[in-house]
């Protein structure tokens, strides 16, 4: 079970932003770089866990795009000095499976299916609905689906937000338990490019007598 992130300003600029007037964006979006080229980001993470746990970490992750399916990635690990150096494929809507099981890209996979799923002509106040698979543990995932719109157009910047819930039963531990799962998501693209991103989300576990509500939250910035 994952993370809740450091509070950042990102959250009053981005979450906070009513409908603007309807003008056009003035590129279709994307998270990941262009074939040939690299990239970097800064990933913050911080959590309310089982029992209590609380988790911080940030992340510095570079990315080259080798070519429509294959990427490379350097993640440099604050929280234990560590440097993790693999492939990773990326499919055709630019989500990234790493080749190491452990190393996770669950913000970057939610940008960028928001940035796959969006119709062509944004709006202020287009919207559209993809899926996003939210990472609970190392070794478990659901997809949660998520109802996405155009925030605001003002020049280059697009900023999209989204919401999603999901009910539905996991197994942690070796028990099966139901959960409740809320996310919330925005985004700033830059003449289509992204730029920055924020996301909370709630999980209650119903395991009894011990239920609990954790709660998360992430940022992911290109540097």
């Amino acid at each position: 079970m994952k993370y809740r992130i450091v509070s950042t300003a990102l959250s009053a600029a981005l979450m906070a932003i009513p409908l603007a007037a309807a003008a056009v964006a003035s590129a279709s979006l994307s998270v990941d770089p262009a074939a040939g080229s690299s990239a970097q980001y800064h990933l913050s993470f911080e959590g309310h866990l089982w029992n209590g746990q609380h988790k911080v970490y940030e992340h510095e992750i570079s990315l080259t795009r080798l070519s429509d399916t294959q990427v490379h990635a350097i993640v440099d690990k604050q929280e234990s000095g560590q440097r993790a150096d693999f492939s990773a494929t990326r499919s055709a809507d630019g989500m990234l499976t790493p080749a190491i099981p452990d190393e996770q890209f669950s913000a970057y996979n939610a940008i960028a299916s928001l940035a796959n799923a969006a119709p062509a002509g944004l709006s202020a106040g287009k919207a559209w609905d993809t899926q996003v698979v939210v990472d609970l543990g190392d070794s478990v995932s659901v997809s949660v689906p998520v109802h996405a719109w155009v925030a605001t157009v003002n020049g280059q910047q697009t900023i999209v937000q989204g919401t999603g819930t999901l009910s539905t039963a996991v197994t942690y531990s070796g028990f099966h338990v139901p959960i409740e799962l809320s996310i919330r998501l925005a985004s700033d693209f830059d003449n289509g490019t992204f730029a920055r991103a924020e996301a909370s989300a709630t999980e209650v576990v119903h395991a009894g007598p011990q239920t609990q509500t954790l709660d998360w939250t992430w940022a992911l910035k290109r540097t």
